[in-house]
């Protein structure tokens, strides 16, 4: 199994494929530094990285939901965004304190700019919808 020495020496350009990881797939070394040496191995890089994927497209249908009938406020509650935000920024941080991969890194950061997205949808249907209301009052000089 990979080691953290190992691990530093193939982020760091440093580590000789061949012989750190004889008969490993050589995309999956490079590209996320593990080594993948079986099906067993391979199977997991696939399927964590299908899981990803996933999970990335997992928010398009609320958010075209959201701006075909423009109910996001009403549909998901501010609490559950807010605490949403505050569990992937701890993700974040935490991918960068123990010196996660960088695709563990990207991910955290793409959570963080979905996460953004969605409330700034839910803040602007929510104006949208009290100025509808003639309950948002602004006042033009």
């Amino acid at each position: 199994r990979e080691t953290l020495h190992t691990k530093s020496l193939v982020m760091s350009g440093g580590g000789n494929f061949s012989s750190l990881c004889p008969h490993g797939i050589e995309w999956i070394w490079y590209g996320l530094g593990e080594c993948a040496q079986g099906g067993r191995d391979i199977a997991s890089v696939v399927l964590g990285l299908l899981s990803i994927v996933c999970f990335m497209v997992s928010s398009l249908p609320q958010y075209y939901s959201s701006c075909k009938t423009g109910n996001m406020d009403s549909a998901l509650s501010i609490w559950f965004l807010l605490f949403w935000l505050a569990g992937d920024s701890c993700n974040l941080i935490g991918s960068f304190l123990a010196d996660q991969l960088p695709l563990q890194k990207y991910t955290a950061v793409y959570y963080i700019l979905a996460d953004l997205l969605m409330l700034s949808m839910f803040y602007y249907y929510k104006l949208k919808h009290r100025a509808s209301r003639g309950e948002l009052k602004i006042i033009l000089h």
